[in-house]
């Protein structure tokens, strides 16, 4: 956890490390565990408050049809503490710094060399289709870059308005974003627009996950997430309502 160096009790932990820049992991190492003590670092500076940190394994739900994880809202955690989380057999404590956009791969592929079996899915075949996990933080802006420099970020630019911008994308990419964070407290999403045109709203996620789809949203009311599927566009305006 040496990126919080001016944390000491952060610096001490030896059974929990930063999974890259923004994620905080704590594998369970004691069998018959049913719940395992996290230390949420923080930056211990008056030139650097926070962060805030979200609890992504509690809210993670993992869909066995085609191997993809949905995010969901579990509220935020102050750094500087040490919380208890459950940890099933089939999960490990898992928070990411509130403000943090994750681009990852399409659950369906297998590898990122490529292959002489035609039957075995390729990050190649699929480089075109990205997935974009945004953790808003408390003031809902966030922003995070992808492996090769494209640049995310949401900004709630106005009391009724967010926008989300993507820099440096190739334009035939397909992006599915799913946008995670309180959003009953700030308003709900009545529209979307790109390029000055409405897209449509669908009636489940799944319908924004297929290949033929075109761009579209749903609003994931019971995990407090928004889906968009936007192809071809950098921007999109998200319209709020009460």
């Amino acid at each position: 956890l040496i990126q919080f160096w001016n944390d000491s009790k952060a610096i001490s932990q030896n059974q929990q490390y930063m999974f890259g820049d923004v994620f905080l992991t704590a594998p369970v190492v004691d069998e018959n565990k049913k719940s395992q003590s996290v230390y949420l670092p923080f930056y211990n500076s008056t030139d650097r408050p926070g962060p805030l940190w979200i609890d992504v394994g509690s809210g993670f739900i993992y869909d066995e049809q085609d191997g993809r994880y949905r995010i969901g809202f579990t509220g935020y955690q102050n750094g500087g503490q040490s919380v208890d989380v459950p940890v099933p057999l089939d999960s490990v404590p898992l928070f990411v710094i509130a403000g943090s956009i994750v681009p990852v791969l399409d659950p369906r592929v297998m590898t990122l060399n490529n292959a002489t079996n035609n039957s075995v899915i390729t990050w190649n075949k699929l480089k075109h289709i990205r997935h974009v996990w945004v953790f808003v933080d408390e003031n809902f802006n966030a922003s995070g870059q992808s492996w090769d420099t494209d640049m995310y970020k949401l900004s709630h630019y106005q009391k009724d308005l967010l926008i989300f911008d993507i820099t440096g994308a190739p334009n035939d990419y397909i992006h599915i974003i799913q946008i995670t964070g309180p959003w009953k407290s700030l308003g709900l999403p009545g529209n979307v627009e790109t390029d000055g045109h409405e897209i449509i709203v669908v009636k489940e996620w799944e319908q924004l996950v297929q290949d033929n789809s075109g761009e579209g949203y749903y609003y994931d009311d019971i995990n407090s997430v928004l889906w968009l599927r936007l192809v071809k566009h950098e921007t999109a305006k998200i319209m709020l309502t009460k």
